[in-house]
């Protein structure tokens, strides 16, 4: 689409060009972007919808809004056609899955390459957002001796201080990245390189295990490392850790686990001195309960339920989706 492309930056052209695709897919390529109006913008939104899902629809719209921006504060076009098009996507907290330690070695047994063992494991056992991070990976951003790691995120530069972090070298991971070490060229630059190419991998890895691909492959496996996390240090390290904030943390990526009930029940948490008074021991408690107290039904009145919104767990990015939050699920 004519004065579309010249707004791109040679980075966000690879994040923005499923969107283009989209754009050009309905608009045409030779279509002046100044003669796209809301209307012709809301109906490109329910042609993409007889294709993919809403979620991604709003995403796809997002991205696009955020070009269009870009070509307004260039002056090539006026106004934005896309901009009242709903861009928030739609939490969905019911395609929340747990990966186990267990499951994602298979996961890794499975694996081609040396390399892609190592993508999979850097996305589970360390947080990251994959592909981008893995893939922006350097070997000079591996301290061996201090077993940590500078992780550079595409995702989050433009906020402050948002454009790296660094993450402990995790014991799961090590051995991972020592092998593409040992295996990497003389002069390699990037950790990961041969496995830039095709994505698809991750789930023929999950296939070859005997598997059935959990929704959300690489968010997931995300998420399930810091629930993990966050069991055995503090919540605010964790988010440092992973990226996020806590409220992100809490909304789209902590889960419930099959393994919480038994640790509560196996480990209590030990309370013992807050109890105080009411901490008995066997010697002082008494041998018979003590007789029930009749109820009096006129002193005593049920009290009344309080009604709970029923939000979901998850927050909307605020992207490029808040027109069709209202249409689709």
């Amino acid at each position: 689409m004519t004065g579309l492309n010249d707004v791109l930056t040679s980075r966000s052209q690879e994040v923005y060009g499923r969107a283009q695709k989209w754009l050009v897919k309905y608009f045409m390529e030779d279509r002046e972007l100044s003669t796209i109006t809301l209307g012709d913008a809301q109906e490109w939104r329910q042609f993409m919808l007889k294709s993919l899902s809403e979620n991604t629809v709003r995403k796809m719209a997002s991205v696009s809004k955020q070009m269009c921006s870009n070509a307004v504060d260039k002056g090539h076009i006026k106004n934005n056609p896309i901009a009242k098009l709903a861009t928030a996507v739609k939490e969905n907290r019911k395609r929340d899955h747990f990966v186990t330690s267990e499951v994602i070695y298979e996961v890794i047994d499975g694996c081609p390459s040396s390399e892609w063992k190592l993508v999979v494991a850097l996305a589970r056992f360390g947080g990251l957002r994959t592909p981008s991070e893995p893939f922006a990976l350097k070997w000079s951003d591996i301290n061996w001796t201090k077993e940590k790691i500078v992780v550079h995120s595409p995702k989050t530069e433009h906020h402050e201080g948002g454009e790296c972090r660094i993450i402990p070298l995790f014991p799961e991971s090590k051995p991972y990245l020592e092998k593409c070490f040992d295996e990497a060229d003389d002069g390699a630059v990037f950790v990961v390189e041969g496995a830039q190419k095709g994505l698809r991998q991750s789930w023929v890895s999950i296939w070859r295990a005997g598997l059935k691909p959990w929704p959300k492959v690489f968010h997931n496996l995300r998420g399930s490392r810091q629930t993990e996390l966050t069991d055995r240090f503090p919540f605010q390290v964790v988010c440092d850790w992973i990226g996020n904030t806590p409220e992100v943390a809490r909304r789209h990526y902590l889960t419930i686990t099959d393994e919480h009930f038994p640790k509560a029940v196996h480990n209590p948490v030990q309370q013992t001195a807050e109890m105080g008074s009411l901490c008995l021991d066997k010697g002082t408690r008494p041998k018979e309960k003590p007789p029930e107290i009749p109820r009096v039904s006129t002193l005593c009145r049920p009290l009344r339920r309080t009604e709970m919104d029923d939000t979901g767990l998850e927050p909307v990015t605020s992207t490029m989706s808040t027109w069709r939050s209202s249409q689709l699920s």
